[in-house]
């Protein structure tokens, strides 16, 4: 018989397709440990930024997911590996109340890869 000629119908490749081991996602593991910027973790020039919630960035993307200026570090929770990368969220509140607030509120995200 040519293979060519066999015809498989959807069910039959749902179930061959079932039947292949899928790949094991990396499990990311929590480090509530860390508080400030991972930098000590991260390989040099590999932080970047991920995306932001907030309603705009005051500046560039990268510049939240590296220290801002010699010595300083943001804040940041939700600090996360899978073993090759680091993962974490940089929280912003806003503007106090009754003040003006052009950036608003939320997060912003980055990534790394890891030492």
């Amino acid at each position: 018989m040519d293979r060519s000629s066999v015809r498989w119908s959807p069910a039959v490749a749902m179930v061959l397709l079932a039947a292949i081991p899928q790949q094991a996602s990396a499990e990311r593991v929590s480090m509530p440990n860390v508080k400030k910027t991972p930098t000590s973790l991260c390989v040099v020039s590999t932080m970047k930024f991920v995306r932001h919630t907030r309603k705009a960035l005051r500046y560039q993307g990268d510049v939240y997911c590296r220290p801002f200026r010699d010595g300083d570090e943001w804040d940041v929770v939700d600090v996360e590996s899978d073993r090759s990368r680091l993962y974490w969220r940089i929280p912003f509140a806003g503007a106090k109340p009754g003040e003006p607030d052009p950036y608003g509120k939320g997060d912003v995200f980055c990534t790394c890869r890891r030492r």
